[in-house]
């Protein structure tokens, strides 16, 4: 007896480990609906990219203000140089605009994100007096969300993603005052 109900709940467990199985789904199995990319740069304004792969469209928009925070260590002379010179500029910011994109920066996003791998979706970190920021969120279409943080560091698809978003913005535009802000944020990568 004690068998016959030893083999049934192995019966039922294995069953219910395969069931598991079948329902998992990577998102890579998955198509992008929206990736949004904030860029947080030190000396320039703060701005976020948003792609929307339904309307094919990238978006543009400044946000926020930079804020001087108090750095410890204190910086070299020469950082101290270069922050005391842009600070006392006009800070630039883009203008908000939109493009229509075409088929083609669709399928280099698609294969970026595609050949993400899982340390890919990680924050990554490291100290740097007049660095950048990013913020990545990818929306797929099974409504998963995944959303990871680059500060001065990332992982070559990361690098990938941020710099595709800049590149295809700079072709698309006409602007000399996002045209002079896109080649600023590139400067960065």
């Amino acid at each position: 007896m004690k068998y016959i109900v030893f083999l049934s709940l192995s019966i039922i467990f294995l069953f219910s480990c395969n069931n598991g199985n079948r329902n998992v789904t990577a998102e890579k199995d998955y198509t992008i609906e929206t990736i949004q990319v904030m860029y947080y740069p030190a000396f320039i304004g703060s701005s976020v990219f948003t792609y929307n792969a339904v309307t094919s469209k990238i978006s543009i928009q400044k946000m926020g203000y930079l804020t001087v925070f108090e750095v410890l260590p204190p910086p070299s002379a020469s950082q101290k140089e270069k922050f005391e010179a842009v600070e006392s500029s006009p800070m630039l910011y883009p203008k908000n605009t939109s493009y229509h994109i075409d088929n083609k920066f669709t399928m280099i996003l698609d294969t970026i994100i595609k050949n993400f791998q899982p340390d890919d979706y990680n924050n990554m970190y490291k100290y740097s007096y007049d660095g950048i920021y990013n913020s990545i969120l990818i929306v797929y279409s099974n409504d998963s969300i995944k959303e990871f943080t680059m500060g001065n560091n990332g992982t070559d698809n990361q690098y990938k993603l941020v710099e595709s978003f800049i590149e295809m913005s700079l072709q698309q535009e006409s602007d000399t005052t996002n045209l002079k802000y896109l080649k600023a944020l590139k400067s960065y990568y």
